[in-house]
């Protein structure tokens, strides 16, 4: 196979956070979007976040999106911390991840 073939546009999915903490805290899936393919730099930014670094918010809006693929939060806008880290998880695990991202528990 030629790694040409490999090759793709990056398509927005929609990633369902459903587990336990998620519906006993909003009663309901909470839900999101995002690139299934990101480039090689924000790879390596969210590799290279630190905890006490200002770029993971930074980085999570430009890569948690809405329904038309536009950052879901402005700059001054904040999540709480509980359902923050469920984003980050959600993210991390699905980065590149080319199955389906319906149950990112």
């Amino acid at each position: 196979m030629k790694l040409s073939n490999l090759a793709k546009k990056p398509q927005l999915v929609k990633v369902v956070m459903d587990d336990e903490f998620i519906q006993k805290a909003y009663g309901e899936p909470v839900e999101f979007y995002m690139y299934d393919r990101q480039d090689l730099p924000t790879y390596i930014k969210l590799s290279k976040v630190e905890t006490d670094n200002e770029e993971l918010p930074k980085l999570m809006r430009e890569l948690v999106l809405d329904d038309k693929g536009k950052p879901m939060m402005g700059a001054s806008e904040v999540l709480d911390v509980e359902i923050m880290i469920k984003v980050i998880e959600a993210v991390v695990k699905n980065l590149g991840n080319l199955k389906d991202l319906t149950s990112a528990t």
